[in-house]
This record gives C-alpha cells, structure tokens and sequence, in this order.
C-alpha cells in the first residue's frame, strides 16, 4: 500500500514522534511511506533529519498563503501520480488540507487527532 502521512509541522513534538515510528512499522510491513511537512527552513529541522535517517520518504510544501492553495494543486496531483492509496493527516492543518486533497485526488483520508 502507498501511503501519504502529511503533518503540517516538523518541529519535534509528540505528533511528529508518533509520525516517524508510524512510518517505520509501516515500512517494516511492507508499505511505501511518503511524509509531506512544511519546509524545514520555517519550523525547524527535526522531522526531515529523521525521516531521512530511516529512509522515509519526505516531500517539504508551504502550507500558508498562496503557496499553500498551490500545494493542494500540486499533492492532488502528486498523489494521483505516485499511486497514493490511503492519505493519513496529523492535526488540524493537515486535515484540512488533507480532505482537499482527498476530494481532488479522490483517495480516502484518515484523520488523527493529537
């Protein structure tokens, strides 16, 4: 399965733990996991410098202003592309963008809480 984890931040925090040990497991059952964040250069280096140490997949988009209404554009398409079959979001950001994404690409969204 092609899995897209999308957290709009890359800070560490508990959300971004719980992102990177979920991608690992889902790595070890043999899934294909991308994790999409804002730039590392706005919030921060933790989650790309860990991701990259397990080799998880990473893409970095703006998630604020115009940038951000493009970034829907671009993942709708990203995500039809790459086969994407399930987009999982963290936090309320994410889902929002997440459901947009979702609609456009039509794959099913699961949204997290934290």
């Amino acid at each position: 399965m092609n899995i897209l984890q999308f957290i709009p931040h890359s800070y560490a925090s508990g959300a971004t733990r719980h992102v990177v040990v979920l991608a690992r497991e889902l790595q070890k059952r043999g899934h294909r996991v991308t994790v999409l964040h804002p730039s590392s250069k706005q919030t921060g280096a933790w989650l790309p410098s860990q991701l990259k140490s397990f080799e998880i997949g990473e893409l970095e988009c703006p998630m604020r202003g115009a940038a951000g209404l493009k970034t829907l554009l671009t993942m709708a398409k990203w995500t039809r592309q790459h086969q994407i079959n399930v987009i999982h979001t963290h936090a309320t950001r994410a889902a929002s963008f997440g459901f947009v994404i979702g609609a456009l690409s039509r794959r099913p969204v699961i949204a997290s809480a934290h």
